[in-house]
């Protein structure tokens, strides 16, 4: 089940259809607003038997109730995509309250996951619980910026954001003609299979400065005329060192 509305959400759609074959239903419960509903006429046009689609308050008790949250093996959180200035994550941590009473000593508990925007409301809500957390916010892309521009801070920053047996690498790449065409999420796709986790890219618009984008967005493609690219990815250390897409 997949609850609020990501600003990937169509993308992540279509990544649980596409890569879980065995996947028997995915539960959409969209906000009951004009964002919500237009999500819910391009997921429709998709005419998928196994995605069921509900629109209404997210954080609603007696709504996620009416859901019965408890037969599903996964619910995903996000409201990345509908959120005001100083009330970000306010709708996930009120549908995680509300989904951990549900949930609370259930022998076989569907397992939680929630993408948050701001870090201490991560800390907040993960105290005491079994549950995945995606954090998105600014300090991540301003951490990323500094190791492009400084590429000898590599060692304080993987100490930082990567774990013992991972580091953060720059990939210079040739900005082919073929590469330009891709989208973001199609080139991360074909890095995982080298074990690479695909987080941003760099690069100049022609004559101008060499520019960081962090998770610019799954769709995303790099300008016509861009030069000096280079992919940001996260390997394994010891990873086979191919320079080149």
């Amino acid at each position: 089940m997949l609850i609020g509305l990501s600003e990937e959400h169509e993308y992540l759609v279509d990544q649980i259809i596409e890569n879980l074959p065995k996947l028997k239903q995915l539960q959409l419960f969209l906000p009951d607003n004009a964002q919500g509903h237009e999500m819910a006429g391009k997921i429709r046009t998709k005419k998928s038997r196994k995605i069921k689609l509900a629109n209404g308050i997210t954080d609603d008790k007696n709504a996620l109730q009416d859901l019965k949250c408890a037969r599903f093996d996964a619910i995903i959180i996000s409201h990345t995509a509908s959120y005001e200035i100083g009330k970000e994550d306010i709708e996930s941590i009120r549908a995680i309250i509300i989904l951990r009473e549900f949930l609370d000593h259930q022998p076989d508990a569907p397992h939680l996951i929630a993408e948050m925007r701001v870090g201490k409301n991560k800390d907040i809500t993960s105290a005491a619980a079994n549950s995945d957390f995606v954090v998105s916010e600014k300090i991540g892309s301003k951490v990323f910026a500094q190791f492009i521009e400084n590429p000898h801070l590599q060692t304080v920053i993987d100490n930082l954001i990567c774990s013992s047996n991972h580091h953060i690498r720059l990939i210079e790449t040739p900005a082919s003609a073929g590469l330009k065409q891709m989208r973001f999420g199609e080139i991360g796709a074909e890095l995982l299979e080298h074990q690479r986790i695909l987080i941003g890219w760099s690069y100049a618009v022609g004559d101008g400065e060499i520019e960081p984008f962090i998770n610019p967005g799954m769709s995303a493609l790099v300008p016509e005329n861009c030069t000096k690219l280079s992919l940001v990815v996260i390997e394994k250390s010891g990873t086979r060192r191919t320079e080149h897409l």
